[in-house]
């Protein structure tokens, strides 16, 4: 008996069970085809009996509960999860629980503003994609649809074309995993802290951070995911970037841009959503 929560990642997938204060399972598993990433987790997650889900996943996904996709996923840069019925699958398989969904940045962004005590705060995650959570007095953005900042325009003078196959020169195109993995030609690891990619990762980052504070102004901003956590010289360089384009206008208080306080706050949030489906 207890809460399940799942964080479905572009590369892995997340999971864990608690029963009040006591972790009953806990596991990550690779991130494959929509079947055999669903039949991972029911086998771990089912022994425990949950009453309840919360899934934070990456998108895009239909968040609206009373639509007949909810849970599932919609085009998505993801090979093979377009349409994939997660969420229902999940719950389904659990035994038709009770269950949440949410996006895995929106997730990200409920847990910390409540560890952090903010009102308003946004979760920029640069990984396998670049996502953006808000939330705002406890709730997230979530209809008609959330947010895909991710994807705003890049800076054009950047020469590199890009690897969105939606938009190409995206933010996302640009900054991302894969994105990376291409300007380096191999693993990005390779890449040098003072490599030259990395002052342009800054810009488009930093233009990402300007339009954020341009359009939902937050009491501050999270900058998590694998790329800025590998790469710790990062934030205090996006937020150069955005703080330069913004001048004395909606000017950045210094910290404003940070790393994440809480050791996985997208598996965090999960359980927060799965507290209120419990609720429910």
């Amino acid at each position: 008996m207890g809460l399940a929560a799942v964080l479905g990642g572009g590369t892995h997938t997340h999971y864990a069970v608690r029963d009040g204060e006591r972790e009953l399972v806990r596991g990550r598993i690779d991130t494959t085809d929509p079947d055999g990433t669903l039949a991972a987790l029911l086998e771990a997650i089912r022994p425990h009996a949950p009453t309840a889900l919360g899934l934070a996943t990456f998108g895009p996904v239909d968040l609206n509960p009373s639509s007949p996709t909810y849970g599932c996923l919609r085009d998505t840069p993801k090979p093979g999860w377009g349409g994939a019925a997660f969420g229902p699958g999940l719950a389904a398989g659990l035994g038709g629980i009770p269950w949440v969904v949410d996006t895995d940045v929106n997730a990200a962004a409920l847990a910390e503003a409540e560890h952090g005590g903010e009102r308003t705060l946004a979760y920029v995650t640069v990984g396998t994609g670049v996502g953006v959570g808000w939330v705002r007095d406890g709730e997230t953005p979530r209809m008609p649809d959330h947010p895909e900042a991710g994807h705003l325009p890049a800076d054009a003078e950047d020469p590199f074309d890009g690897v969105c196959p939606f938009h190409g020169k995206c933010v996302e195109g640009m900054v991302a995993g894969p994105a990376l993995r291409a300007r380096a030609g191999g693993d990005p690891a390779s890449l040098a802290d003072d490599d030259p990619v990395w002052d342009w990762v800054a810009r488009h980052l930093g233009r990402l951070v300007h339009a954020i504070q341009l359009l939902t102004p937050v009491d501050r901003l999270v900058l998590g995911g694998g790329v800025p956590e590998s790469r710790t010289f990062l934030a205090p360089r996006v937020e150069a970037a955005a703080a330069a384009l913004g001048g004395s206008y909606r000017s950045l208080a210094p910290g404003f841009v940070i790393a994440p306080r809480l050791q996985r706050p997208g598996l965090e949030g999960a359980f927060r959503l799965a507290m209120r489906a419990q609720k429910s």
